[in-house]
């Protein structure tokens, strides 16, 4: 009974996300300039840089800066490994590859039904469908936070966003937690002095709500951590049962 409860509640919040798509984000981008904004951003500055420029916009080397809502670069050097493939990947696998991780993900762990609202509630989350639109990179985040919770060496790939830092520490007391940051880390001397230009855009921003800009992003991040705790898949390991596809969703 609980379970059609808990589905009837989440089919609830998932006909309001679908209505805040046609009503909120149907005006929020009438004339399409803001889809994949903050794609076209990061990929720019990448090969902007990987043909002699500079990655860091010269406004935020130069002084105190406002953070906008378009056109800063606010990730780390390292992050460009990230970006500059997408000068030639076709631009739609930037959303198809973090979302079908994501889902992946949930799948992997089969969320047990009272799971099943909060999942909902972080796909209705307003900033959600923003970084969606926009093609932030906050959904690569969210997808190495999901796969961390799989594989603990990809969770210190969070870290390419340090907002969002804690959603990282999944998996830390595991060595392969620990061998992924250190891979990061190696990787991260590549672009040595890059860091210190980095570390200026970061002392140099302004945001009226200081470090905590991307609170409203933590929900995404944290939605596959959410399918791993009320999953079916490990309470029925631990209880020694099989755990084939068709148990967890019976469960």
């Amino acid at each position: 009974m609980s379970r059609w409860i808990f589905g009837l509640v989440t089919l609830a919040i998932l006909l309001l996300w679908a209505d805040s798509w046609r009503t909120t984000f149907g005006a929020w981008d009438t004339e399409g300039t803001r889809l994949g904004v903050d794609f076209r951003l990061y990929v720019d500055a990448a090969w902007q840089w990987a043909n002699g420029g500079e990655f860091y916009p010269a406004r935020q080397l130069a002084g105190p800066y406002e953070i906008l809502t378009i056109g800063e670069i606010l990730y780390p050097p390292t992050a460009i490994l990230l970006f500059l493939p997408f000068v030639v990947i076709p631009p739609v696998l930037w959303w198809a590859i973090p979302i079908a991780a994501v889902i992946g993900v949930i799948a992997y762990w089969r969320p047990a039904p009272y799971g099943w609202p909060l999942l909902a509630l972080i796909l209705w989350w307003p900033r959600t469908n923003q970084d969606l639109l926009t093609g932030n990179p906050a959904i690569w985040i969210a997808a190495f936070a999901a796969l961390g919770t799989v594989w603990h060496w990809a969770a210190p790939l969070v870290l390419l966003k340090p907002s969002l830092a804690p959603a990282a520490v999944f998996g830390i007391r595991h060595r392969r937690w620990w061998i992924g940051l250190l891979g990061l880390g190696l990787v991260s001397l590549v672009f040595l002095p890059m860091w210190f230009d980095y570390v200026k855009v970061l002392l140099y921003a302004r945001h009226p709500h200081g470090w905590l800009y991307s609170l409203a992003e933590f929900p995404m991040a944290f939605a596959g951590l959410a399918a791993w705790a009320s999953s079916t898949r490990r309470r029925a390991t631990a209880s020694g049962k099989p755990t084939g596809m068709g148990e967890g969703l019976a469960t």
